[in-house]
C-alpha cells in the first residue's frame, strides 16, 4: 500500500507499507492558462456597454441622485442648511431635518423643492419628499 505526504521542505514523498521505503517525487506546479490561444486581445473601450447596464439597472438614477444630494445646499434655499437629504428610493426623496417645527414648515415647501429638484436634474428622479425628525440632537 502507497501513501503520499509532504515532507518538511515542501517537496511530495512517497511511501509503502511493504518496503517502508521513501522516495521524493518531483511534482511540477501546474500553471493556469487565462490568456485564449493565439494573439491576446487588445483592451476594448466599456463606455457604452457599462452605460446600458447601469440603464438597465437603475444605475443612472443613483447616479444623479448622489449629485443631487451633493448640491443640495445650492438648489435647496433656505433648507439646505436646516434639512439633509437622506437618500432616494423609488422616486421618494427622505430629508431628515432636526426638529418637529422644521418638519412642518418643510412639508409645506415640498412643491418648491420639488421643482427646484426637477429643474436641476429632471422631473422624473423625485416625485415625492418624506420628511423625518433627526433622532439626534445635536447635529
Amino acid at each position: 500500500m502507497r501513501y503520499r505526504y509532504r515532507g518538511s521542505s515542501g517537496e511530495l514523498r512517497v511511501a509503502s507499507y511493504e518496503s517502508c521505503e521513501l522516495r521524493v517525487k518531483s511534482e511540477e506546479p501546474k500553471r493556469a492558462n487565462y490568456l485564449p490561444f493565439g494573439n491576446p486581445k487588445e483592451p476594448e473601450q466599456v463606455d457604452d456597454a457599462l452605460a446600458s447596464v447601469m440603464e438597465r439597472f437603475g444605475g443612472s438614477d443613483a447616479v444623479r441622485a448622489a449629485e443631487m444630494m451633493d448640491r443640495w445646499t445650492s438648489f435647496a434655499g433656505e433648507w439646505g442648511a436646516r434639512a439633509h437629504p437622506i437618500a432616494v428610493r423609488e422616486g421618494v426623496l427622505t430629508v431628515e431635518v432636526d426638529t418637529g417645527g422644521d418638519a412642518t414648515l418643510i412639508r409645506y415647501d415640498e412643491g418648491a423643492i420639488r421643482a427646484a429638484i426637477q429643474r436641476e436634474f429632471g422631473a422624473d428622479l423625485v416625485q415625492s419628499i418624506k420628511v423625518r425628525v433627526s433622532r439626534r440632537r445635536n447635529r
